[in-house]
């Protein structure tokens, strides 16, 4: 049987490209090469005038994990790593933010990039070092409209694999390969990693409070939370960017006049117990909640109290 002319190839029928190939996407315009140093396109409409091209120079690919798209959106971390966004009108580089994590961290061959969306709520783009960290990106947060990365994440009992598959018609999940073996799903009802507890923190700044030659006072951090499972621990680093966070241990509900809410836990926090402001330029805060909680703690607002020193 000779076969189909059209889906076979004969083995003098082909493309030499200069360096390794790691992926193929076909698109509308013919089908993307994505090799180890650049992008080729190979377009034409039939085998008589296919014909290759440089799509991307500069723009390569170690690993056939490291892209994934949405439509036209082309997610990918680059062999020179770099996380962008390729789409029609070119590419942008979507991890400029946290571009010094992933250069340090992440190795390009290693990599799993998984592009995500559940509807309206969860909308996002995951990067996995291919053992235990990721980072998840929002490429469109509103109400601004830029990208938004979360912390880094570390999930329990490791993350060797993710990615986006849709279980069932309709239905998209994101699957998550363990070094156990396991597979495990993305949820939004349970606060466990497979029934682990995990620890959740998050550090602010640093925030630059004042230009120099001038100082600012602070009396208060304020947090609000909903009052769900555990509230958070605050730690403060005064006009430092590294090194250890001092714990503020006490609290009073805020405002202290009123009645305390139901719904809502709003804890004061004064950086000197006795209630005095302290002269500062710039600081960082670092909140951390129960690393036993299994529940949905969930931070509304934190906000600083001070004004312009007038000391010299």
């Amino acid at each position: 049987m000779l076969g189909n002319g059209a889906e076979a190839f004969p083995p003098a029928n082909f493309f030499q490209f200069p360096e390794q190939v790691n992926r193929l996407v076909p698109v509308s315009v013919g089908l993307l090469v994505f090799t180890a140093d650049d992008v080729f396109l190979i377009a034409g409409t039939n085998i008589a005038t296919f014909y290759t091209v440089p799509f991307q120079p500069g723009i390569g690919l170690l690993s056939w994990n490291a892209l994934d798209f949405i439509g036209s959106n082309f997610y990918l971390y680059t062999s020179d790593k770099r996380f962008i966004n390729l789409n029609s009108s070119g590419f942008d580089e979507l991890g400029f933010a946290i571009g010094d994590q992933l250069q340090a961290n992440f190795d390009p061959s290693l990599v799993y990039v998984s592009a995500f969306a559940s509807g309206t709520s969860d909308q996002a783009v995951f990067i996995t070092d291919g053992s235990a960290n990721w980072y998840r990106c929002n490429p469109n947060q509103m109400p601004e409209g830029g990208p938004a990365w979360s912390p880094k994440a570390t999930i329990t009992g490791g993350a060797t694999a993710v990615v986006s598959i849709e279980t069932t018609p309709g239905v998209k999940q994101l699957l998550i390969g363990t070094s156990t073996g396991q597979v495990l799903a993305r949820t939004f009802t349970q606060f466990t990693d497979n029934g682990t507890p995990y620890s959740a923190f998050v550090s602010f700044g640093s925030i630059v409070l004042v230009q120099p030659g001038q100082l600012a006072q602070v009396e208060s951090v304020t947090t609000e939370c909903v009052s769900v499972g555990s509230q958070p621990a605050l730690g403060v680093r005064l006009e430092e960017i590294s090194g250890s966070f001092e714990s503020i241990p006490t609290f009073v509900f805020d405002p202290p006049g009123l009645s305390k809410s139901q719904t809502i836990i709003s804890n004061r926090f004064y950086l000197d117990q006795a209630r005095n402001a302290i002269d500062c330029r710039h600081l960082q805060l670092e909140l951390t909640f129960s690393p036993t909680g299994t529940t949905k703690d969930e931070l509304l607002t934190l906000s600083l109290y001070g004004a312009l020193s007038l000391r010299d």
